[in-house]
């Protein structure tokens, strides 16, 4: 049966190559180092190694990179002479991995999951160890490592929605599964999904959430971008600007909003026209003045600063059918912080967050304008849940240590 599912997978993959292709070239042509970003994820272009690659660990995008930087850090001290690889599938992961040049690791972009581009990738690095942060479940690349001696194990597990949707799936989630040395969870709800779609209980074990474990940044230390007193929308989806533009500018205040994907720019400011609202754009240079309602900043790397100093955070992603973003980096600056309905990708992290008044949750668009509101009018009740949600990041620190020496084993 296994055989089966496997043959199925990869008649399907060849069938798709097409779209593949295209999608990667048009990915490519929206962001800088686009050839780069190309020759990798067909299995070319990786830099030259002098040696085998001791430890492998996969981080998708940005916020799995975030997750697994003071995991890298410990296994760093641990194994300082070790060679150290980094892989993400996305430019703004492999940012915040290039970030990341203090603790000595390489970058290189995760290779499509199609066997031969695979096979070059796992035969230019040679990896002894492979860690997957979260979870990104590929076939190919699962089967092929673990056939090298190289099993992946799973750091911070958990499954999105999406794929628990995916019923008809779970004889080929199950087959990716057993190539896994271990799975470590997030949470004993995290594990309950694992067994759900086919892992061995044996291979689990409930760790804890490795986001919890970042660095607690000095706001005071990070430079303050704008002049203006400003509320901030963050990591916003498509409809989100429009909705935080109009609710959040009837505080006064400048409302600075950093969209999930910048390259959306073009079509943001077409819904942002719409507006009677007085827009500047931070990629254009323009500058912030009194008058100015409105401030995109369509960048990369300023999200933290643009936190430090405002004097609320608005999560995106969670008024729009997204799932939401991850709100422990604005909890890990003291910020007061406010999200939507739509969460269920964060479950865990917004509950932990309810749990200890560190968010304000709101039903609708129509309530935010309220909730930030109440926020400005009140300023010791903003300081409280700021200080709520910093004190819960503060009090779980040690999540990563705890991965690190199950790791170190």
């Amino acid at each position: 049966m296994q055989f089966i599912w496997l043959t199925l997978y990869q008649v399907a993959i060849t069938l798709l190559a097409p779209l593949g292709i295209w999608t990667t070239l048009r990915d490519a042509k929206r962001r800088s180092g686009g050839l780069r970003f190309v020759q990798q994820r067909f299995g070319f272009g990786y830099p030259i190694v002098d040696a085998d690659v001791d430890l492998w660990i996969h981080a998708a995008s940005l916020g799995e990179v975030n997750a697994a930087k003071p995991l890298i850090k410990l296994l760093r001290k641990a194994q300082p002479e070790s060679r150290i690889l980094v892989t993400t599938a996305t430019p703004a992961g492999a940012q915040a991995a290039n970030s990341l040049s203090e603790l000595q690791v390489q970058h290189a972009y995760l290779p499509i999951d199609w066997p031969l581009s695979v096979w070059r990738f796992m035969n230019h690095f040679s990896p002894k160890r492979f860690i997957v942060v979260e979870t990104e479940i590929w076939p190919n690349l699962y089967r092929l490592a673990a056939k090298r001696g190289c099993r992946p194990v799973i750091v911070n597990g958990r499954l999105s929605v999406k794929t628990l949707r995916l019923k008809q799936l779970y004889p080929l989630f199950s087959l990716c599964l057993s190539y896994c040395e271990m799975i470590y969870t997030r949470s004993d709800r995290d594990l309950r999904n694992f067994i759900a779609i086919g892992a061995d209980r044996e291979q689990l074990l409930t760790v804890g959430n490795l986001k919890f474990s970042g660095e607690l940044p000095d706001p005071t230390q990070l430079p303050r971008l704008v002049d203006q007193p400003y509320v901030l929308a963050a990591s916003t989806h498509h409809d989100e600007e429009r909705m935080c533009a109009q609710q959040l500018s009837r505080s006064g205040q400048l409302v600075v909003i950093i969209p999930r994907h910048p390259e959306r720019r073009n079509e943001i400011l077409q819904e942002l026209k719409r507006l009677p609202l007085s827009v500047a754009v931070r990629s254009e240079g323009d500058e912030v003045t009194d008058s100015t309602q409105v401030y995109l900043a369509d960048t990369h790397g300023e999200m933290t600063a643009f936190m430090a100093h405002a004097n609320l955070v608005f999560m995106g992603g969670s008024l729009v059918p997204h799932g939401g973003q991850n709100l422990l980096e604005a909890a890990r600056l003291g910020r007061p912080i406010i999200c939507g309905p739509h969460t269920w990708n964060f479950v865990d992290e917004v509950a932990a967050l309810r749990g200890v008044e560190g968010v304000s949750e709101v039903a609708s668009a129509d309530e935010l304008s309220q909730a930030a509101q109440h926020f400005l009018d009140q300023p010791k009740a903003a300081q409280a849940t700021g200080n709520n949600a910093l004190e819960l990041m503060r009090n779980n620190r040690g999540i990563a240590r705890q991965y690190a020496k199950l790791l170190s084993r």
